[in-house]
C-alpha cells in the first residue's frame, strides 16, 4: 500500500522517543522484515526502518500503545498476556489466549490514540485505516 508522507513527520517521531526515554524505553528501528513489536521483558519497542512514515508513525504508536498499557498491568497478568501471544505465534492457542492477544491489540491501538492526542500529533484516516487492516489480520485460527 502506498502512502503519502506525513506532514511534520519527523517532529512526531522525536516526540515519540522523547517519550520513550522519560519511560526508560529502548527503540531499535533496522530493517525486521515486516516485523515490528514490543518486547515487555527488555521493554524494546522495534520498528522495521523500512516502512513507509505512515505505517511508522502508525506502528511506533501502537508499539508504545503497547508499552503504556503495560505500565497499568500487574506483573501476573503480563505473564499471562505473553504467554498467549507466545502460544498465538506458534498456532497453538486457546480460544481463551487468542481473546487475550485481541484485547491486547485492541488496548494498544487506543492507547496509542490517546499518546497521539496528549502530545497533539493529529491522527487521520491514514492511522484507523492501519488499526483495521492491522485488528483483522488476528484471526482465531
Amino acid at each position: 500500500m502506498t502512502y503519502a508522507t506525513i506532514k511534520h513527520f519527523d517532529k512526531h517521531i522525536n516526540k515519540l522517543k522523547h517519550l520513550c526515554g522519560g519511560l526508560d524505553l529502548q527503540l531499535i528501528s533496522k530493517d525486521w522484515v515486516d516485523s515490528s513489536a514490543y518486547d515487555y521483558h527488555f521493554r524494546t519497542i522495534k520498528i522495521d526502518a523500512e516502512l513507509e512514515d505512515v505505517e511508522y508513525l502508525s506502528t511506533f504508536l501502537h508499539e508504545l500503545g503497547h508499552a503504556v498499557a503495560e505500565l497499568s498491568t500487574s506483573k501476573h497478568k503480563c505473564k499471562i498476556r505473553w504467554k498467549a501471544y507466545t502460544k498465538y505465534y506458534k498456532n497453538k492457542h486457546t480460544k481463551r489466549q487468542y481473546f487475550i492477544v485481541r484485547q491486547c491489540e485492541i488496548e494498544a491501538w487506543n492507547v496509542g490514540a490517546n499518546i497521539a492526542k496528549i502530545l497533539k500529533i493529529p491522527l487521520g484516516k491514514w492511522f484507523y485505516t492501519e488499526r483495521r487492516l492491522n485488528l483483522a489480520s488476528y484471526t482465531y485460527r
